[in-house]
């Protein structure tokens, strides 16, 4: 499995078919964390939560987006 540099998070995204790009999001931050490498940056929309997010002893730099 490679991780990835740059993870998009969307609610319009999918966990099952997404592929974390920004064409192609995921749907959970969880699943966008699982799948980011260390030191990622994490693509999220304006209102989504971090609170209960498990993030893997990893560090990350997040910012907005929006589709």
């Amino acid at each position: 499995m490679n991780l990835l540099k740059e993870v998009y998070v969307a609610s319009f995204g999918s966990d099952e078919t997404g592929d974390g790009s920004k064409e192609n999001p995921f749907a959970t931050l969880q699943h966008g964390i699982d799948m980011a490498e260390n030191k990622a940056e994490v693509c999220i929309e304006p209102d989504t939560s971090i609170l209960g997010v498990d993030f893997r002893n990893k560090q990350f730099s997040f910012r907005h987006w929006s589709k």
